[in-house]
């Protein structure tokens, strides 16, 4: 098996950043091995906050929502940049094989962040219930780990071939 062959159940880290916190979903395969709320994450102490959810496991599928500017958005565009930082730091610290970057419309469609939160909730497994109630969080961030979960469900629909390990020949 080559070097750049994944393992046969690849890891995926799946991100939602944010500029005072990012949210990450962790699986290997269909197994969600981990979620996650990073707090106070400045581009200095994210790499080693990212080090730490991962317990030294290596990445090989890593997808971080991609940044959008929306026409009609009361949001500054100019607030875009330092997501595109953090984005730079995610990329650089965690060596995957492959790097998706799905913009929010991309992996929830037009769906209402209320609405996509009751969905991704309604649809997750016993073992993803007990990471996320495990991490005891309020509501809104919650919806941020979803996001994560989401996010990553997306990449395993969208892209089957995460799923898949290589062939020994």
């Amino acid at each position: 098996m080559s070097s750049a062959c994944p393992p046969a159940r690849p890891v995926l880290l799946a991100i939602d950043p944010g500029t005072t916190h990012c949210a990450a979903a962790l699986y290997q395969g269909d197994t969600c091995l981990g979620m996650a709320l990073l707090k106070g994450v400045g581009p200095r102490d994210l790499a080693q906050k990212l080090s730490r959810f991962l317990g030294g496991r290596t990445v090989e599928h890593l997808v971080v929502e991609g940044q959008q500017v929306y026409p009609r958005s009361p949001v500054d565009p100019n607030d875009l940049f330092p997501l595109a930082v953090l984005d730079g730091v995610i990329v650089g610290q965690i060596p995957a094989l492959k790097v998706f970057r799905p913009r929010p419309r991309e992996w929830k469609g037009s769906t209402k962040k209320e609405l996509k939160t009751r969905q991704l909730r309604a649809e997750l497994t016993e073992e993803e219930v007990r990471h996320l109630a495990s991490l005891k969080l309020t509501k809104k961030f919650e919806a941020d780990v979803l996001d994560a979960v989401g996010i990553a469900k997306w990449a395993r629909t969208a892209h089957p071939s995460i799923l898949a390990a290589c062939e020994v020949h």
